[in-house]
């Protein structure tokens, strides 16, 4: 008989194999068979920030499921939006609808009447020497929903959450300070004065936000969907709460932390 002893450690496992015999209920070692020890390595650099050698296939993983997740969220917004009329089913207006300018959009749908949106007078396309017309003015809160979708604003538990909470705040003293309604009303205020509406450039490369910068959050784009379904019921009575809350849920809800 024989017993095979172990000593598991963080970077290595050191072994035993010992001969033993029972005698009076009792077992006793009477034979160092073999023994010695597997040295490898502990999976972190050697640098001073031993960092796990598998935090790039980590990080690469996580971002293959966001994108996952995302294309799951547009392709269930969009076959929403058709089923209500707010998205055109056939691709060349769909194709269409892609040509407006979706920050003019958002801006249209709490300012305006959609019946009477400039937008609907056509576009002109200058490089292919065309121009297009929208057929239903939903189509413009549609394109507006869609925009939101893409960019529908960061929700964190992290540790720099104070940091992100400044942040918020500064961009919301800066969109009351401007008059705009929404986000998206601000935004198309910058655009129209020559100014970038991207907030990528307020993160580092780690991905952490970088001081005294302005950054949403997913709360202002929840609002900012609900005001335009609120304005836009006036005149468009089919926009009702549950169409409302239905595409809340698929825009904003984030999937539960485990």
């Amino acid at each position: 008989m024989y017993k095979l002893g172990l000593d598991i450690g963080t970077n290595s496992i050191g072994w035993a194999v010992v001969e033993i015999e029972k005698k009076d209920n009792k077992i006793i070692p009477i034979n160092l068979i073999d023994f010695g020890v597997r040295i490898f390595n502990n999976g972190l650099t050697q640098d001073t920030k031993a960092i796990s050698l598998a935090t790039e296939r980590t990080n690469a993983k996580g971002a293959r499921r966001n994108q996952d997740r995302y294309l799951e969220r547009r392709d269930e917004l969009f076959e929403t939006l058709i089923k209500y009329h707010l998205m055109p089913m056939e691709k060349d207006k769909q194709k269409q609808v892609e040509f407006l300018n979706p920050y003019q959009c958002r801006s249209e749908c709490v300012v305006n009447d959609l019946h009477k949106s400039e937008l609907l007078n056509g576009i002109e396309l200058k490089k292919q020497k065309r121009q297009i017309k929208i057929e239903n003015p939903l189509y413009i809160l549609g394109r507006a929903l869609f925009c939101i979708n893409q960019h529908r604003g960061f929700k964190s538990l992290a540790e720099d959450s104070s940091k992100l909470e400044e942040a918020h705040k500064k961009l919301q003293g800066e969109i009351e300070a401007s008059g705009a309604i929404t986000l998206g009303d601000f935004l198309w205020k910058q655009i129209l004065k020559g100014e970038k509406v991207r907030f990528r450039g307020c993160l580092e490369d780690n991905g952490k936000l970088k001081k005294d910068k302005p950054f949403p959050n997913r709360a202002m784009y929840e609002k900012e969907i609900r005001d335009m379904f609120k304005f836009q019921r006036k005149y468009f009575p089919e926009l009702s709460e549950d169409m409302e809350n239905e595409i809340v849920d698929i825009i904003i809800n984030q999937r539960n932390l485990p």
